[in-house]
């Protein structure tokens, strides 16, 4: 339908070249017309100047228009103003303008790019399979438009979401040498780099927190991870201090309940813990801890091969919520088949953990390096969406979609 529209608008727009000098009226006019034409109008102005001597000037006139008469009687046609021209600019302008077209903008211009628009509407990154292949072809449109910012965003974005953070990395600080003051672009960019780098707070992510909340002094996401960071260097005030910051600028919703629970678990004192020496209050209290179970089994299939320092990763993560896993269990590949269990003890942050998303997905992934982030020649398994409000039973993930990209 787009391509009729075009050419129809084509044909249309030289119909209004073309028709006028088509249909206009002949522009051949006879000599012996004009000179009749010529006489009668100098009979008017001899009669009306100069009454005494018009019968004289009448009969010169006369004579004059018969001799005139006696000569060859040719036609004598308007000289061509470039009709020609036009109507060989009028064919020649779609024919050039459909090539400049096909040849630069179908491959260079924006059809492509609403074709991606689409698919980013429709897209769920928690459908990992899927979402990846989306993203794989936004690299494949980034390579013939190496200088789009929007497809590099696309793609720093969709790495994070994938778990890639070493390349969102390079692709936010690419987009921060266009964008050096954005503050989303500095927000998403120490997020990325406090998960690549173990989530510890080095002096690169110091930097880049400090960065982000130097354009954005609101930016809670900045102010989580100077918690979290307190948090893993035992600073309870600090951490403490970072989360009420974060509540002071209005967050409400989930979000702010998160937060309050981990401020909750901070200001608890320490020696509440000595019960769990007692077996009583030991078991309830671990079982406590544990709070939401999710029960996966996870195969390999018979004929893929793995690497000797291979290792199988399996993590829960929100459906709609951060990208950072709730739970995670690693997984000697020679012991599978085998069922495990995640729960909210195995959270990697205190208050972001399964008790705290009623949505999550399962992920499985091979790992023939040994390593977390995902690389070519690894295999995946994803499940459907679970909700954690019901008992879900026993997940199962079969390990045979290999990761190509």
């Amino acid at each position: 339908m787009f391509y009729f529209l075009v050419f129809s608008m084509m044909i249309i727009s030289g119909l209004f070249v073309v028709a006028p000098l088509i249909f206009r009226p002949s522009a051949g006019i006879e000599r012996q017309d004009i000179n009749i034409l010529i006489f009668q109008e100098r009979l008017k102005e001899i009669e009306d100047e100069d009454p005494n001597n018009a019968p004289q000037l009448k009969s010169e006139l006369k004579r004059e228009l018969v001799a005139n008469a006696a000569r060859e009687d040719l036609p004598l046609t308007e000289i061509n103003s470039g009709k020609t021209s036009l109507v060989v600019l009028s064919i020649l302008l779609p024919l050039i303008s459909a090539f400049i077209y096909f040849d630069v903008g179908f491959g260079q211009g924006s059809i492509p790019d609403v074709h991606l628009a689409k698919k980013l509407a429709n897209s769920d990154s928690s459908d990992l399979p899927s979402y990846r292949l989306f993203i794989q072809e936004v690299e494949e449109r980034a390579e013939t438009k190496p200088d789009d910012q929007d497809l590099k965003f696309l793609l720093a974005r969709g790495y994070s979401e994938l778990g890639d953070y070493d390349k969102a990395v390079l692709k936010y600080r690419e987009l921060l040498i266009s964008f050096p003051r954005d503050p989303g672009l500095l927000s998403n960019y120490a997020g990325a780099l406090f998960v690549a780098s173990n989530r510890e707070m080095t002096e690169p992510v110091l930097r880049a927190v400090d960065n982000a909340l130097s354009a954005n002094p609101m930016d809670v996401a900045m102010m989580e991870i100077k918690a979290i960071a307190s948090m893993a260097d035992k600073d309870k005030a600090s951490a403490l201090a970072w989360f009420q910051k974060a509540l002071d600028t209005g967050l409400v919703g989930q979000r702010a309940e998160l937060i309050k629970g981990a401020m909750r678990r901070l200001a608890e004192p320490g020696d509440k813990e000595s019960g769990l020496n007692e077996r009583e209050g030991g078991d309830f209290k671990e079982e406590e801890k544990r709070g939401r179970q999710l029960r996966i089994q996870v195969d390999l299939a018979r004929d893929i091969p793995r690497s000797v320092g291979a290792r199988v990763y399996v993590y829960a993560r929100a459906a709609n919520g951060p990208p950072m896993p709730l739970a995670v269990r690693q997984i000697n590949p020679d012991l599978l088949p085998k069922t495990i269990v995640l729960d909210d003890s195995m959270a990697m942050v205190d208050g972001m953990g399964l008790a705290n998303f009623d949505e999550v997905v399962i992920i499985a992934r091979l790992s023939q390096s040994g390593l977390v982030a995902p690389e070519i020649g690894d295999y995946e398994a994803v499940s459907p969406i679970v909700n954690l409000k019901k008992d879900p039973g026993i997940i199962v993930l079969n390990l045979k979609n290999a990761i190509s990209e």
